[in-house]
């Protein structure tokens, strides 16, 4: 399945371009007669606070001063675009970057110059979907949410304790964001075209929907 060529931006830019299970972790216990013997607490679950290292909130000086060296030239080796559907919103794209073992660009998205997501451009398909989403699930546990391909590939999504979210979609690339509500309505109409996706929906059951900063 080839990933759709635009996400937020409009054609022919591109972007993706990256959550816990929030169920509540229980110790096991198993009973032999009247005794009980109480198994290993589960690892402690990561939380979606950052992308690449970088809390949410970080600013766009901030990041682009560590990532843009002076050997860098711009339309070569990085993009900076506004993203005309949403006031105050800017897309960092460094091209020539790579995720684990996958070559792709990097995407840096701020919203007033502070980081509300990021994600990765790359293709996913089945020969890499099941790896990705297993690398995923080590750090964060097992995916919220899970939708097999309405013909468009499949898709899966961890959301953590505060809403924020990683989707891994064979359409749409690997995407983290914050749960704030201009991100969210961003992305909102291509999740539910492409996967069926209500996310307002799936964060307000997660927890008591998105704050909307």
């Amino acid at each position: 399945m080839k990933k759709i060529s635009h996400f937020i931006l409009p054609p022919p830019r591109k972007f993706l371009h990256n959550s816990l299970n929030i169920a509540k972790i229980s110790l096991c216990f198993c009973l032999v007669g009247c005794s009980s013997v109480s198994a290993e607490p589960a690892a402690e679950i990561s939380q979606i606070d950052s992308f690449r290292g970088y809390d949410w909130g970080t600013t766009f000086d901030d990041i682009k001063g560590k990532e843009i060296t002076s050997d860098m030239l711009e339309y070569r080796d990085y993009r900076i675009d506004e993203v005309g559907s949403v006031d105050g919103l800017t897309d960092l794209c460094i091209y020539n970057g790579s995720v684990d073992t996958y070559d792709t660009n990097v995407e840096y998205l701020f919203l007033n110059d502070k980081l509300v997501s990021g994600g990765y451009d790359m293709d996913i398909d089945d020969s890499n979907y099941e790896d990705i989403c297993d690398g995923i699930s080590k750090k964060y546990g097992d995916p919220d949410i899970e939708k097999s391909s309405t013909g468009w590939g499949d898709c899966s999504m961890w959301i953590d304790d505060s809403q924020n979210v990683i989707l891994v979609s064979e359409m749409l690339g690997l995407l983290y964001f914050q749960n704030d509500k201009s991100i969210i309505d961003l992305f909102s109409e291509s999740l539910e075209k492409f996967h069926e996706i209500d996310i307002d929906r799936e964060l307000q059951k997660a927890g008591d929907g998105y704050v909307g900063y």
